[in-house]
Formats: structure tokens, C-alpha cells, sequence
């Protein structure tokens, strides 16, 4: 049986593979995910269009790299004077009320 830190690194890593193919999926589909439509936002590119795919790409392996630096992409929200984040300002998207 797994117990102790194995089992909490298999888990981590079955979890964050998850998450990515879930959020891959959307990306390749090139739609908002079902949470983003369940809380009535849509993603639009700073045009005010549906973003591309590669813009969705661009905006999930930014989200990676701000998590990754300890959160520092979303915490940038804060200061922001727009009140993007990182991904948003990379990516050139961001979500929007329906």
C-alpha cells in the first residue's frame, strides 16, 4: 500500500495531470471551460473577440508559470492597475461577465 510521501507525490502528480489534460481539452476545442460558463464569464482577447486557440495555449502554460512561482501570476491581479493577471496580459485575454 502507498502510504506517507510517495502516496502524496503520486497523487500530486495524478492530480496535476488531470487538471492539464481537462484544461488541454478545452484549449484543443477551442471553448470556455463548463466552471466558465457555469459562473457566466467568457475568455475575449482585448478586441472584445473569442481568443484563438494558440491564445488559449499561450494563456495556460502562463497560468502553469505563475502558479509554479508561488502564485505570483494571480497575486499580480492585485496590483495590477486593470486588474489582470499575468496570463491576461501575456495571452492578451481575459475573462469577461456574459
Amino acid at each position: 500500500p502507498l502510504a506517507g510521501r510517495p502516496a502524496a507525490i503520486f497523487c500530486g502528480a495524478a492530480f496535476l495531470t488531470v487538471w492539464t489534460l481537462y484544461q488541454l481539452l478545452w484549449c484543443a476545442a477551442n471553448l470556455d471551460a463548463t466552471g466558465t460558463r457555469w459562473m457566466h464569464l467568457r475568455l475575449v482577447d482585448f478586441n472584445g473577440c473569442a481568443p484563438r486557440r494558440r491564445e488559449r495555449l499561450i494563456r495556460l502554460g502562463v497560468t502553469c508559470l505563475g502558479a509554479l512561482a508561488a502564485g505570483l501570476g494571480l497575486a499580480w491581479a492585485l496590483v495590477d492597475e486593470e486588474g489582470l493577471t499575468w496570463q491576461d496580459h501575456v495571452s492578451q485575454t481575459f475573462p469577461t461577465p456574459d
